[in-house]
């Protein structure tokens, strides 16, 4: 509104001085040429043929005028040329063309001499000086919107995926709860990033994050909203069409193609607006618990499988275990009864050798039967020093033919644990036996007990031989031993009794300085010693 109002006013101007300086042809010419050319100006976008009839009314103008002070005009008709067209070699041509014009016209008027020339050689620099500078200043203005857009650009998208950030989201998602339009927020979790962050580097982890970015938008033309909220998150809003129908479809697309293509496991959450949540943050909790579930209910099955996996190679090695160890004493009887076959042979003088042999089997079937089956039933409250005095009174027949000897103190507090008490007396001879091979000249084996807030704790420490870090490492394992006759399952079960009751067992243990077994086993309740 502006511009044909400064228009109007100027030619107004110009008017008014032709009519009284007496240099028009005719008031009446000039009054009618001004207002058909301001009829042009005021319905200039009408039509392509108006811009024509334009400089043809202002010709007619200023020849009616007979004044030099039509010239701005052509210079503003020069102008809007450049601001239509965006050329400066077409702007060019036009201001030629309009100096060309003007200058006919004013020579018409005026006598041609020296002066006259010189004023129409400035007029044609001043025509070329507006372009340019028009040219200049759009210039400017055109670089500093560039430079506005890509701060913008810079503050609201993310520099990797080119998505909307975390902060330009949350601003869009607050804007369209405001509306009354119903929507479906899903937030998405890339849960195998890290590993391709391993495996490839995180250039990969990043080409991963731009193509998941690019599918998103291809797999979603009609989101409202997709943006990359950090790291490996996503949120997407789309429109509900059919609130249900809608979802179904998305997550068959999340989880049939989006997915899929990139090799990769996503996860999500969704809401529903207004259903689900009426404000921005209603929305984004209602999701995040949702992502929560998912992200525990997957949590809870690798976790299964990697218990499956882990159970899966214990058993295989102790079945691996169980087979070398018999094959042994088998073989050894196979030959022998081979032997005796072939050459008619009496076995009788190796009746006790095979007998060994047999019973050895028999030993190694019976224990690992015992550290396969279940814990034992009979599990009540019970005085831990009467356990420890009984398992002392077992052992001290084999403790005096070694010359060993055990000492033991009780405590004076009285200790109750919750547990199976044959379980407990075969721990602690089987400690006992341990300490006692591992002396090989008579020695001491102490034991003592104490309490630790709701634990109980019973050690057994020997004066031996001692083991080393590498034996340390693998003592639980089964069919670990050091002892050429043991069957390495007595530690394995020791350890499997006390995760039963819910205890532990720990070692310490140098070289030529003795071994100490730590027991640890929670203290019976107060309701637990009534029951």
């Amino acid at each position: 509104m502006l511009y044909p109002l400064s228009i109007a006013l100027y030619v107004s101007f110009v008017v008014f001085s032709s009519i009284w300086l007496e240099r028009a042809l005719h008031p009446v010419w000039v009054i009618v040429a001004a207002a058909c050319f301001m009829c042009t100006v005021l319905n200039e976008n009408r039509s392509r043929h108006m811009q024509s009839m334009q400089i043809l009314f202002l010709v007619a103008f200023h020849f009616t005028a007979q004044i030099n002070w039509c010239h701005p005009l052509y210079l503003i008709l020069t102008a809007r040329e450049y601001h239509r067209t965006q050329s400066i070699h077409r702007s060019v041509g036009v201001a030629v063309f309009y100096f060309v014009l003007y200058s006919s016209i004013r020579l018409s008027y005026s006598p041609a001499n020296a002066y006259d020339l010189l004023v129409t050689i400035a007029d044609l620099f001043s025509s070329l000086f507006v372009v340019f500078l028009i040219f200049l200043f759009l210039q400017v203005q055109k670089e500093r919107r560039q430079l506005e857009e890509e701060t913008r650009r810079l503050v609201s998208r993310d520099a990797l995926t080119g998505l909307m950030n975390f902060t330009e989201f949350h601003k869009q998602l607050q804007a369209l709860t405001r509306s009354t339009e119903p929507f479906i927020l899903f937030l998405l979790d890339c849960h195998d990033l890290k590993t391709i962050n391993f495996e490839q580097g995180y250039s990969g982890g990043n080409q991963l994050l731009i193509k998941l970015a690019e599918s998103l938008e291809k797999a979603f033309p009609d989101a409202l909203l997709i943006a990359r909220c950090g790291g490996d998150d996503f949120a997407l809003v789309v429109p509900a069409t059919q609130n249900g129908r809608t979802v179904q479809n998305c997550k068959e697309l999340l989880d049939h193609r989006v997915g899929p293509e990139l090799g990769v496991e996503l996860i999500y959450g969704e809401a529903v607006f207004p259903e689900e949540g009426g404000t921005r943050d209603e929305m984004i909790s209602a999701a995040e618990r949702k992502l929560f579930l998912v992200k525990r209910e997957l949590w809870l099955k690798r976790e299964e499988n990697m218990l499956r996996a882990e159970k899966l190679r214990v058993v295989g090695e102790l079945a691996a275990g169980m087979a070398h160890e018999i094959r042994n004493p088998m073989t050894t009887v196979k030959g022998f009864l081979q032997i005796a076959k072939e050459n008619s042979y009496n076995i009788e003088p190796y009746y006790e050798l095979l007998m060994m042999e047999v019973s050895r089997v028999s030993e190694l079937t019976s224990e690992l039967l015992q550290f396969s089956k279940p814990h034992a039933g009979d599990v009540r409250v019970i005085q831990l020093q009467e356990s420890i005095q009984r398992a002392v009174s077992l052992a001290e027949a084999e403790a005096n033919y070694y010359s060993h000897l055990i000492c033991y103190e009780p405590e004076s507090e009285a200790l109750y644990v919750r547990m199976d008490r044959d379980k407990l007396v075969q721990v602690l001879l089987n400690l006992l036996k341990n300490a006692f091979d591992a002396m090989p000249e008579p020695g001491t084996v102490t034991i003592t007990s104490g309490r630790t807030d709701e634990w109980c704790t019973i050690e057994v420490m020997d004066t031996g031989t001692g083991m080393s870090e590498q034996e340390l490492q693998q003592i639980f394992n089964p069919f670990f031993t050091t002892k050429e006759t043991g069957t390495g399952l007595g530690l394995s079960i020791c350890h499997k009794i006390m995760n039963d009751h819910g205890g532990s067992i720990e070692v310490q243990s140098r070289e030529q300085q003795g071994t100490v077994f730590r027991l640890t086993l929670p203290l019976a309740t107060a309701a637990q010693k009534v029951y």
